[in-house]
Parts: structure tokens; sequence; C-alpha cells
């Protein structure tokens, strides 16, 4: 039977390891369950397609307004962007949802 001395050893020089993808998936370390993020994948068109509708209905804004080549601030406001005077006084929680689908420009 190996002593404590020799285990010890073992998981300090396994601790210093560094391992590739194909070594985590084949020791049963890191396991993959998809092969490609689909929703994420979704996520970003759905990102992609808003801003692209935002910079056509709302124009693109001069880079002195908008540096990141992007729709004009009060566009932001317009598709929903979180203004916390609006969600308490008037009422409006859908923006506590609507930023993250949102994007100050091509840039960001």
């Amino acid at each position: 039977s190996r002593g404590q001395r020799e285990i010890v050893e073992e998981v300090l020089s396994e601790a210093n390891k560094y391992y590739s993808l194909n070594e985590l998936v084949d020791r049963k370390l890191y396991v993959l369950k998809q092969d490609y993020g689909t929703f994420s994948i979704l996520f970003s068109f759905v990102q992609t397609v808003i801003l692209l509708a935002m910079m056509i209905t709302c124009a693109v804004a001069p880079l002195n307004i908008n540096p990141m080549i992007g729709p004009y601030p009060e566009a932001l406001d317009n598709w929903g962007a979180k203004d916390t005077e609006k969600i308490v006084d008037d009422n409006e929680w859908w923006r506590l949802v609507t930023p993250i689908f949102l994007h100050g420009g091509i840039i960001h």
C-alpha cells in the first residue's frame, strides 16, 4: 500500500499540471453537455438585429455624440433602456428586462 507521503506528492504534482480540454473531458474532470452554445448564438443574433433596427429607425449618431458607432442616446431610452425614475415613478417595470437586448453601438 502506498504511504500517505506518496499520495500527497501525487496530488500536489497533479495540482500543478495543466490539461488540455480533451484531457479534462477524457478524465471526466470536465463534462461537455453541448457542442456549441445554441442559446448564446441565438441571443447574440437577437441583440444584433435589435441594434440594426435601432440604427435604421433612429439613425446613426455622429462620432462626437456616440463614439461607439451607434444610435443617438435618446434611442436607447425609447427602446427601453434602464431608467430608475421611469421604473419606480411611472411603473415601467419592463425596463428591468429590455436593457439586456440593447447595445450602444457596433464597438460595444
